[in-house]
């Protein structure tokens, strides 16, 4: 995590991100600091700020809609093994993508409480709004996405997972399903949140234990609460376990084993049910695996940065066995072969 830090001005002999930051911030012993983007060039303010955040926070990407206008600030500190954040910023898009998701990474739950404007977050099939008094939840153990259509601030809690494993058993009832911080368990949560968030009396260890402890029971009630609001509809459990199946396709594509076999065996499927509800949508488990496998390699074959790999690599790196087999497909689905693809991104 980041130490009490403020951004300083970023010359061109120096990196947008400092590296030598990382070591620092990730420390045992850093317990807060800022990240600001004030005194960022514009023309590196978003990447800074996507670097930034992926350190304190988990890896993601950022898109910005106004570099000019973009600006953005983070006062964090830790109570316990909690990160708790007040964050402000403007319009944006933050993704957490399957490329960026570890089976064996600790995929930290984290949950936004919205102070002003307003933010939209998408995962397992679902959209919540949420205005300033609401609260929402993500799992980064899956894809999802944080969009911000003008300035905002919100509080931010990152748990690490093995702290919610009792009190939450299945993320996907709760995530992307907005609920109030001004009525029911929720405006305990909030209120607490808030608190923590301005004081920062985190100092004395048993202190901190408490106040941890305190967090985790406030949050399991809401939690159970807003899991408990009624079953989920048949439309919603199907698209939440579609969502969470293709989540774990993305981040597998790299293992040439990946099939509808293992898929199903590792969600706990039938390969029937597996195939049902690749059905609904008008395509089969194989299909999709092709297709996201041949989205992933345009990425690459069209980036500049990756000119230097050659193209069968990028195919053997996303579990294509067969060259042949690679380029065939390639060119069904985009039109052109591997080559030709990458020919017109040089022009």
């Amino acid at each position: 995590m980041f130490s009490a830090i403020e951004s300083t001005e970023l010359d061109k002999s120096r990196p947008v991100y400092d590296s030598s930051w990382v070591a620092l911030n990730k420390s045992a012993r850093a317990k807060m600091g800022t990240i600001s983007t004030d005194q960022i060039h514009i023309g590196r303010r978003g990447r800074f700020w996507e670097e930034a955040i992926s350190d304190l926070y988990t890896k993601t990407t950022v898109a910005i809609e106004n570099p000019v206008q973009f600006y953005g600030r983070i006062n964090w500190h830790k109570i316990g093994d909690v990160v708790l954040s007040d964050i402000r910023s403007t319009c944006s898009v933050v993704a957490r993508e399957s490329r960026h998701i570890r089976p064996s990474g600790d995929n930290p739950i984290q949950i936004n409480f919205q102070l002003e404007g307003t933010g939209t977050v998408l995962q397992d099939g679902r959209e919540a709004v949420t205005r300033p008094g609401e609260v929402t939840m993500y799992d980064s153990a899956r894809p999802y996405e944080m969009r911000f259509d003008g300035p905002f601030r919100q509080l931010s809690v990152d748990f690490p997972r093995a702290m919610l494993q009792d009190r939450l058993k299945c993320s996907e009832r709760v995530t992307a399903r907005g609920f109030s911080g001004t009525s029911g368990p929720g405006r305990f949560l909030y209120s607490y949140v808030q608190s923590l968030v301005m004081e920062k009396n985190d100092d004395d260890l048993l202190i901190a234990n408490y106040l941890q402890d305190n967090l985790m029971e406030l949050l399991g009630i809401a939690l159970f609460s807003l899991s408990q609001t009624g079953p989920l509809q048949d439309s919603d459990t199907k698209a939440s376990t579609l969502s969470r199946v293709k989540a774990h396709i993305r981040a597998h594509l790299s293992d040439a084993t990946l099939s509808p076999a293992t898929t199903a065996k590792a969600q706990g499927l039938s390969l029937r049910n597996l195939y049902y509800l690749f059905e609904s949508e008008g395509t089969t488990v194989w299909r999709f695996i092709q297709d996201t496998r041949l989205d992933q390699c345009r990425k690459e074959i069209e980036d500049t940065r990756m000119f230097g790999r050659s193209i069968s690599d990028i195919a053997l790196a996303w579990g294509f066995k067969d060259s042949a087999h690679f380029s065939r497909a390639f060119r069904s689905r985009f039109g052109l072969t591997p080559r030709e693809c990458r020919a017109v991104r040089r022009t």
